[in-house]
């Protein structure tokens, strides 16, 4: 995987709230809270997940965000990339956050090994709160 190219990933892991710190699947997991402050007004980001592997500069971020429009939506930074991947009717707790991120992030770290068979789909799940975009459209 490449390295972000979105560097306020810095600014947010220095003057950022840690949640957690971790390991998961061969990776350093950074979990912040970005908060809202007057400085940052124009800041989309509520909660970052920063996967570390063995340099200093993060190779995939899961985020929680809300557009200029007020939609609350989960999204996927990598290298140059990034990715809608679910978005909300009413903003999800951190724990619920985590959740929906770690299992995002398990099936792009295991995309990202020769083993898995990537085509993996996901669907709407009834009484989430959650519209997920549907594989293949932009």
């Amino acid at each position: 995987m490449d390295a972000l190219s979105d560097l306020t990933w810095i600014k947010h892991l220095y003057s950022g709230i840690r949640l957690e710190r971790f390991d998961r699947g061969g990776y350093r997991v950074e979990a912040i809270a970005v908060p809202d402050t007057a400085r940052s007004h124009n800041n989309p980001y509520h909660f970052r997940l920063f996967f570390f592997d063995a340099s200093a500069t993060p190779v995939m971020a899961i985020n929680l965000e809300t557009d200029i429009l007020g939609e609350t939506m989960l999204t996927v930074q990598s290298g140059a990339r990034r990715e809608v991947m679910a978005r909300f009717d009413d903003m999800p707790s951190w724990d619920r956050f985590r959740s929906l991120a770690l299992e995002i992030a398990d099936g792009r770290l295991q995309a990202s090994s020769p083993r898995c068979v990537p085509g993996a789909r996901s669907v709407r799940k009834h009484g989430t709160g959650i519209r997920r975009r549907p594989a293949g459209s932009a």
